[in-house]
């Protein structure tokens, strides 16, 4: 799950803190915890809390003045199907889904 939830993620706001508990309660985990806009964590991405989340990163692609979120995520062997449905290009490393 991912957008702009426009709840300012890593404080102690009450909407964060509850938006927080009901992702966990669906078993998820946040994975951005960076700021992507001005001072704030507005973005992010939420993924099932057994995904191996590879790596995380917050960069300016120049489109607006939110910040992009850049995520890879390790899929095991027999879940690989996948691949071959949406044929990932070559050049990422085996097993790792780049998403951004």
């Amino acid at each position: 799950m991912a957008g702009d939830f426009k709840v300012h993620f890593g404080t102690v706001e009450v909407v964060a803190l509850r938006l927080c508990d009901v992702v966990l309660g669906f078993d998820m985990q946040q994975t951005i915890k960076e700021t992507t806009r001005q001072k704030s964590c507005l973005d992010n991405i939420f993924v099932s809390a057994n995904m191996n989340v590879h790596h995380t990163e917050v960069t300016d692609l120049y489109l607006s003045d939110h910040l992009g979120q850049i995520i890879d995520i390790f899929v095991p062997s027999h879940c690989r199907v996948w691949y071959q449905i949406k044929q990932m290009p070559t050049s990422y490393s085996e097993g790792i889904v780049h998403v951004l």
